[in-house]
């Protein structure tokens, strides 16, 4: 009776709906809602070829047809933001970056009336879709651009920010910790942005972040931090969150200060109260 769910009356209706025929892409679509009625954000089935998608996203091998583009809807504004532009992608070449917004695609408002996004950014390659565009504090423009093959690794911009006092602060965005090559993107970043001098303070945004592994988390804050940082509790056992430390020029001491908002869950969460918890952030 989890969160008032009949289970085995749906158990009796969902076997009844199979047993009367059901082809392949039918089944996994009744899988999916049946499970989709218990209400619980983290129980959900995925048939085999979404499995394979995240299988090879979280390779770092994301194959898919569109612009090159991360979106976040900000459904106060009836808008999404940009967080981030695919490296080679159409939407570099047409001049994109993040923190853009996209209002339109083709005369259709890109969140839908619940202020969801709208799947209208990817479609057959070759096409080519018409966006109304505006970066911050400039006036709204149309963009024509073509859809081809997006390949790689979600992309960790960073920047250096150099204060009035000649202060060096580093900007890093993460967005997911669901792809495994996240982390070491976070350590180059690092590297580049202190090759030249320390930084004196560290801006991580991760207000984006909806989480992901374990395997990713670790190492990144082992940049920051190290120890017991706390511990994994089930039904079953309790395990150490242990963090080694991995200095890269100055990480473990500099300033630092991480962003969190709505869009921040799961391990995202976790990155955030741990540093905030220890002190170190």
């Amino acid at each position: 009776d989890f969160n008032g769910v009949d289970w085995d009356g749906v158990q009796v209706e969902f076997r009844q709906r199979i047993e009367a025929g059901l082809d392949n892409a039918a089944f996994y679509m009744a899988m999916y809602e049946m499970i989709t009625r218990l209400g619980d954000e983290h129980s959900f089935y995925l048939s085999p070829e979404a499995v394979a998608e995240e299988e090879a996203n979280y390779a770092g091998q994301h194959d898919y047809v569109g612009i090159g583009i991360l979106l976040s809807a900000i459904p106060e504004r009836n808008r999404a933001v940009i967080l981030s532009v695919f490296p080679g992608s159409p939407a570099e070449a047409a001049g994109l970056q993040p923190r853009d917004a996209i209002l339109s695609v083709d005369g259709t408002p890109i969140l839908d009336d619940d202020g969801y996004l709208r799947d209208i950014v990817r479609g057959p390659e070759g096409t080519t879709i018409a966006i109304v565009v505006q970066t911050p504090e400039q006036e709204e423009r149309q963009l024509s651009i073509t859809r081809h093959r997006i390949t790689g690794a979600v992309p960790v911009p960073y920047s250096v920010i150099t204060t009035e006092a000649g202060l060096r602060i580093g900007y890093i965005l993460i967005v997911t910790f669901d792809d495994s090559t996240v982390d070491e993107q976070v350590a180059e970043a690092l590297r580049i942005m202190t090759a030249e001098a320390p930084l004196d303070g560290l801006v991580i945004d991760n207000r984006m972040n909806g989480g992901g592994s374990s395997e990713v988390i670790e190492p990144i804050l082992g940049y920051f931090t190290g120890g017991i940082m706390g511990h994994f509790v089930s039904r079953q056992e309790e395990r150490p969150l242990a963090i080694r430390p991995n200095d890269i020029n100055g990480s473990q001491e500099i300033p630092l200060v991480v962003l969190v908002g709505s869009g921040t869950a799961s391990f995202g969460e976790i990155f955030a109260g741990v540093l905030q918890d220890s002190g170190r952030a």
